[in-house]
């Protein structure tokens, strides 16, 4: 029958059974469910197989991410109308698989390009699903850090074990909160990637609501209502495009939530998926606040260490330099290279560490593999210091076997 599916900011007319009538709902679970919780609902119409007779009996799908340097802890997920499912680790899709792909802003893990905790395959079967059903499924992803959803490789298969592509190659990535150049605010890069290698489709009633509340059900979140919703235009991508949008916010937001809905919607505009997200707004593995100090007044910059779960309860030490990061210093062991060139005050630091000055510099993460430490110049600083550059950085110890990437803090 034809209704109209409220998601509930998009207002989409297709026909459909609405999600949930028939075959009851199946769940299918791996891993562990550590550090980065970020959640995916997206709503799939059966629209591949006509023939009441030979209706879609199966869905296959992968859902990954393309960074190297962040890996899968677990996955959650439940899948309407059908009765039995299964998932485990997969490969990316290439050319992803066979590239070494990092985001700046998290350690270098030392490996190969993909090392199988990158990907996860979805299939349910045990369902007949006739021809313009909408199937809904509940994606919990569990990652080291950042937050990124991707999906790939979705097929319906019928009765004849035929295959056919249930929607284009897509995902969207969150990137971490930047200072707004243009204010006094922070910017989150939300980007939404065409990842298809052969149909373009249209971003269509894209709806984004930046909020601290927690929703664990994504058809719950306020779009339609909010004052804080807004719209962007639609936008067509080609295979390999992207649709970059600054979602601006007062401050940081760590700790807190950017939702975002939208379809996606083929060259003849039917709209073949509804889909619903939540990006937890996570700190790099080594973040910085505020990124410079007025010499004229003095000041303080807060660091956050967030080397995830797996690194609960480990040692770590910050040190500074003023001599840029490359090449870096080698750590005992041979496994990283901090990336930081060690000098004079790289000295200064080791002699003041955990004083006011460089507080809580030197520690134990938390049982959630996090810490917190200050730089404090206790003052005013001397004019001739203006223009000054220091870098930071952190490593774990016993073993030498992590570290981070460096931020910069200025003296202005």
């Amino acid at each position: 029958m034809e209704l109209k599916y409220f998601s509930p900011i998009i207002t989409v007319t297709i026909c459909l059974v609405m999600a949930g009538s028939a075959g009851g709902w199946t769940n299918t679970n791996g891993g562990v469910f550590v550090d980065t919780k970020v959640q995916k609902t997206f709503f799939l119409l059966q629209d591949e197989f006509p023939d009441p007779s030979d209706p879609a009996v199966l869905l296959k799908f992968k859902v990954w991410q393309k960074e190297d340097n962040i890996s899968i802890n677990g996955w959650y997920i439940d899948i309407s109308h059908f009765m039995d499912s299964d998932s485990h680790y997969g490969d990316q899709p290439e050319p992803w698989h066979s590239t070494f792909d990092i985001i700046d802003g998290e350690p270098w893990i030392i490996g190969l390009a993909d090392s199988g905790l990158h990907a996860v395959d979805v299939s349910a079967e045990d369902a007949e699903i006739p021809y313009g059903t909408t199937v809904q499924v509940d994606v919990d992803f569990y990652l080291t850090s950042w937050n990124t959803v991707r999906l790939a490789d979705v097929y319906w298969g019928s009765w004849g074990t035929i295959l056919e592509k249930g929607a284009p190659d897509q995902g969207w990535t969150l990137g971490f909160p930047e200072a707004d150049p243009a204010g006094s605010g922070f910017i989150h890069k939300l980007t939404i990637t065409n990842d298809d290698k052969t149909e373009a489709f249209t971003v269509t009633n894209l709806t984004i609501l930046p909020l601290r509340v927690d929703y664990e059900d994504l058809t719950l979140v306020p779009f339609a209502t909010h004052p804080d919703a807004f719209k962007v235009p639609d936008k067509l991508l080609n295979p390999g495009e992207s649709y970059v949008i600054d979602v601006r916010t007062p401050n940081n937001y760590i700790g807190s939530h950017i939702y975002h809905t939208y379809g996606i919607a083929d060259p003849t505009g039917a709209v073949d998926m509804l889909t619903l997200s939540d990006h937890p707004v996570v700190p790099p593995c080594l973040y910085v606040e505020p990124t410079h100090i007025n010499a004229k007044t003095g000041g303080a910059s807060g660091f956050i260490l967030s080397a995830g779960a797996a690194n609960a309860n480990r040692d770590y030490i910050l040190l500074g330099g003023l001599s840029g990061t490359t090449p870096g210093t080698p750590l005992p062991g041979g496994y990283v290279t901090l990336p930081l060139n060690m000098d004079v005050f790289t000295d200064i630091v080791l002699q003041l560490i955990n004083t006011p000055v460089f507080s809580n510099f030197m520690g134990k993460l938390d049982a959630n593999g996090r810490s917190y430490a200050v730089l404090d110049s206790m003052g005013p600083l001397p004019a001739q210091m203006v223009g000054l550059v220091m870098y930071f950085a952190y490593a774990l110890n016993n073993p030498w076997n992590y570290v981070s990437t460096p931020v910069v803090v200025q003296i202005l």
